[in-house]
């Protein structure tokens, strides 16, 4: 009889868990899955900014790479020793610079341009502007920056006098150094709805002038 009124007792005692204990635990729970997802959600979001920042940077550091490789190559002829200054820049605007260059080696200069895409070239896309070579004889372009929203050039003379006019081939032909500013932007806009900006410039010597 006593081993059968102490299982009685057990079974009768409260064991379980009762209703407002099962909310308060699944309160809890709900609490703690939020601050996860709160977590998580903030962590992708940095790490989708830095993501487009660091391909802003990576296309501006292409993009100065390429400028700096076309510019100085200017005026370079295979074969020729000297007068690599005379016409090699036909063309010095603010925001473009038109040149030739040998690149093929084959002892004839070829026209180049270094400017922004526009509506007329292939595969233009106003969301993503780029930074072209235009090969002007095969009036093809090859993209060299995505991403960039301006180039600047400044002209110098062998003193390091800024060049005002280069409307002249006489004015164009007294060119040294070369000044350019670029600026980029990421290739996707930032939490604030704006893209982010970033700007480098640098100056280049057409090395193949030097030997004049």
């Amino acid at each position: 009889m006593r081993n059968k009124a102490a299982v009685l007792k057990i079974v009768s005692g409260r064991g379980g868990v009762s209703l407002i204990e099962m909310l308060v635990g699944m309160m809890a729970s709900i609490a703690m899955i939020m601050a996860l997802v709160v977590v998580i959600s903030t962590q992708s979001r940095s790490y989708a900014t830095e993501m487009n920042r660091i391909e802003m940077i990576t296309n501006m550091e292409l993009a100065s790479e390429r400028v700096n490789k076309a510019v100085r190559m200017i005026g370079y002829r295979s074969g020729a020793l000297s007068g690599m200054n005379a016409s090699a820049i036909t063309a010095a605007a603010a925001d473009s610079i038109t040149y030739s260059t040998d690149k093929d080696s084959d002892g004839t200069r070829e026209p180049y341009t270094i400017r922004l895409d526009n509506a007329a070239d292939p595969n233009y896309d106003a969301a993503h502007p780029r930074l072209v070579l235009a090969d002007n004889t095969a009036a093809t372009i090859q993209p060299i920056g995505a991403d960039i929203t301006s180039i600047a050039f400044q002209y110098y003379d062998s003193a390091g006098t800024l060049i005002a006019d280069t409307s002249t081939q006489a004015n164009r032909d007294t060119i040294r150094k070369i000044k350019v500013t670029i600026t980029g932007r990421t290739p996707k806009t930032e939490r604030t709805g704006a893209y982010m900006t970033t700007a480098t410039t640098f100056q280049v010597k057409p090395r193949n002038f030097l030997v004049d």
